[in-house]
């Protein structure tokens, strides 16, 4: 889902800057290093102790991913300099809340993950839903109407 948004939300923008290249390299680095432990999970989920361990580094993988997408939205949303002059950059600004719960949500797993493994992994199933739902498509402005059409 990282990707997916990660995609959405680049298509719009048209410039960027030094805090955003680094904040999107963070963000790429992390997905990049999330095979890791979601192999992790697939070889202790069945393993007991191992596995709330395992769902322990994951969580925490994903704390990562939600805090730093959650820094390039507000980044970007701060003034919307670098978005394209398709973006309504006040309803933008007024999505942050929905970016914060992964970061909300997250680390409440990390801890969730030493009480139960199979209720962590269904947290982030859901999570998984919220995001692949709630954060497209980027707010954009009321399409104007074409030069010479009269509105009715």
């Amino acid at each position: 889902m990282t990707w997916v948004n990660h995609h959405t939300i680049f298509q719009y923008i048209a410039r960027v800057d030094r805090t955003l290249l680094f904040l999107n390299l963070m963000l790429l680095m992390g997905v990049a290093a999330l095979p890791w432990p979601a192999s992790v999970v697939a070889s202790y989920l069945r393993e007991g102790n191992a596995a709330h361990v395992a769902l322990a580094v994951y969580s925490l993988f994903l704390v990562f991913h939600a805090l730093v997408f959650g820094a390039m939205w507000w980044h970007l949303t701060r003034t919307g300099h670098l978005f394209d002059d398709r973006v309504d950059v006040e309803a933008a600004r007024a999505t942050r809340a929905r970016f914060a719960l992964g970061s909300i949500v997250y680390p409440i797993t990390v801890g969730l993950s030493f009480v139960s493994a199979p209720l962590t992994l269904a947290v982030h199933g859901l999570i998984a839903l919220y995001y692949a739902f709630n954060q497209v498509p980027v707010p954009t402005k009321p399409q104007a109407a074409p030069a010479g059409s009269s509105a009715s």
